[in-house]
């Protein structure tokens, strides 16, 4: 017992400590944090991946989380369905999205078989037991074969991650853009308007900002994509998407806009992250926010351009 948990333990610290092992490669480069004692301990904002979408560029975010499959120290992969067809694996993702998909060599150490269940215990100490909805086998990523792949929401739960956060992301990009991800920029927002307040959302409608009554400002923020709202209550009355690749000035009108009785107070941090069914994010969706007389007040797309997904549309009416 003594000899098998220390190979298990000497397993696990190889795992942790050389991380270029795990990375696939996908594209020309692999954006993870600086400095990170490994590839497991790298955080970066997948709101940085649909930034990058957002002007044409794949950007391919992934968890990699070492763990404990069925007793035997095993890599779990946490991908998004929509983009696994980059992984090279016999695989769709409407199967990604139902469990969990394991690497035919894997599948035959362990004597695994479709609709078994597994149970991971990550690095992190979470456990879940997991249904097998496929055996995989990648010619174009060998290591594959050897591993758990799961939906990256899943992932991220096993490795004890919030929903803004994975490890790394595949791009394939011209130098020059690679060079600008890590920058800060300024975004000056100059307005001429006093009584309505400044939210500024990421490309993933998180706030990155929420602030009282506008003045003259400027916000720093690394690169991506940005909207810019100014709302009065639950009335939008100015709003501007911009893509921060650089130092950035824009200005803020007073737009002149319907006003209505017992109109409810909807302020950014309530705007919603729209979901599946089986709890993954929707990347694109319509949202459109109504007065009570039934006419438009605000739309706007959330998340990445129209021309890569599937689309949802989500209507908010304020009575």
């Amino acid at each position: 017992m003594a000899i098998a948990l220390g190979l298990v333990t000497s397993t696990i610290l190889a795992m942790y400590y050389l991380p270029q092992l795990f990375l696939l490669n996908i594209g020309n480069a692999t954006i993870k944090k600086g400095g990170s004692i490994s590839i497991f301990t790298s955080w970066v904002p997948i709101s940085l991946a649909y930034s990058l979408r957002d002007i044409g560029i794949t950007a391919i975010p992934e968890v990699i989380v070492p763990s404990i499959v069925n007793g035997t120290p095993v890599i779990v992969r946490g991908i998004e369905p929509g983009y696994i067809s980059y992984y090279g694996i016999n695989a769709t993702q409407t199967e990604l999205s139902r469990g969990a998909l394991v690497g035919r060599e894997l599948a035959k150490e362990l004597h695994i078989e479709v609709g078994d269940e597994i149970v991971i215990t990550s690095f992190k100490g979470i456990t879940n037991n997991v249904t097998v909805i496929g055996i995989i086998n990648s010619i174009k990523y060998p290591q594959l074969n050897y591993e758990v792949v799961m939906n990256i929401t899943m992932a991220q739960h096993l490795n004890s991650l919030p929903t803004p956060i994975v490890n790394v992301i595949y791009v394939n990009a011209s130098n020059e853009l690679i060079s600008r991800v890590n920058q800060v920029y300024g975004l000056r927002i100059i307005t001429n308007m006093t009584s309505d307040y400044l939210a500024v959302l990421d490309s993933m409608n998180h706030t990155v900002f929420n602030g009282p009554p506008l003045t003259n400002m400027t916000i720093a923020l690394p690169f991506g994509a940005y909207y810019a709202i100014a709302y009065n209550k639950s009335a939008i009355t100015w709003s501007s998407q911009v893509i921060l690749t650089e130092n950035v000035t824009i200005q803020v009108m007073s737009v002149s806009v319907p006003r209505f009785i017992n109109v409810a107070h909807a302020l950014p941090g309530e705007w919603i992250i729209v979901e599946w069914p089986n709890g993954s994010l929707v990347s694109d969706y319509y949202l459109l926010i109504y007065y009570g007389n039934g006419s438009l007040a605000y739309s706007t797309v959330g998340g990445v351009a129209l021309r890569q997904c599937r689309c949802q549309e989500v209507c908010i009416e304020l009575s």
